[in-house]
């Protein structure tokens, strides 16, 4: 039986590029260099056929691993961003729905102004706004809530007890704050008038004031920074 071999019409990519050739119907061209080919249909000259069919277009990039060493326990976790905004985290300890404020003990109430920065996840809101004394503190609330769907918030607060060196947690009962125990927590649209077939007073403000100091026994300043606070608020987004 007599051995048949076949083989298609090649060159390197300069080459085809500078001959240029119209390729019969059916035609294939193969490049040496890139190992793609174009197949001719009789009438268009190389450099305007496409390239077909084993390899595809290219993808989109996908995310980029972080470079550093995981511990045991940690998850990969998206904190947004480009693609390297991907980071190890402990699975327990980053929570993308809870803001974390911290005070110091102040003259009456608690200084929300002048100890670490608090963490506000783009999930809960943004524009952290803190104030001393009876103006705690306010957060301007993620735009995915409105007067048609608001916010759904648990509270704990916890404080440092100096006479027991010990941290004490409650559990924050919001309300009226003419009442030692209660911290007053309010929620108010900036966006007016209220439309209520459009922005529902998008976004809303929360806040909270009143925290009185008298309301927790023994309370003081832990130490010099960063342990110059006296209490942390946790705010649970639940919804």
């Amino acid at each position: 039986m007599p051995h048949i071999q076949i083989q298609f019409r090649r060159d390197t990519s300069i080459s085809w590029t500078n001959a240029n050739p119209v390729l019969a119907s059916g035609e294939m061209g193969i490049e040496l260099d890139t190992k793609q080919f174009k197949i001719g249909d009789g009438t268009t000259r190389w450099s305007l056929l496409p390239y077909g069919g084993i390899q595809g277009p290219v993808g989109p990039a996908g995310l980029i691993l972080p470079s550093t060493t995981p511990q045991i326990g940690q998850v990969l976790t998206y904190v947004g961003g480009p693609p390297s905004g991907i980071q190890w985290r402990n699975q327990l300890s980053y929570n993308t729905t809870t803001a974390v404020i911290r005070g110091s003990k102040a003259a009456t109430n608690f200084d929300f102004t002048s100890v670490t920065l608090p963490t506000i996840p783009a999930q809960f809101g943004s524009g952290f706004t803190s104030g001393t004394d009876t103006d705690t503190f306010s957060i301007i609330m993620n735009t995915s809530y409105n007067l048609q769907n608001l916010p759904i918030i648990t509270g704990t607060a916890a404080y440092w007890d100096n006479s027991a060196s010990k941290m004490f947690y409650m559990q924050m009962k919001f309300g009226n704050s003419s009442t030692s125990n209660s911290i007053a927590m309010t929620i108010e649209p900036t966006t007016t008038p209220y439309n209520l077939s459009t922005n529902y007073g998008t976004p809303l403000k929360l806040t909270l004031s009143g925290i009185s100091a008298n309301a927790f026994t023994g309370v003081g300043n832990i130490g010099s920074s960063p342990l110059n606070y006296a209490i942390v608020v946790y705010l649970q987004l639940n919804n």
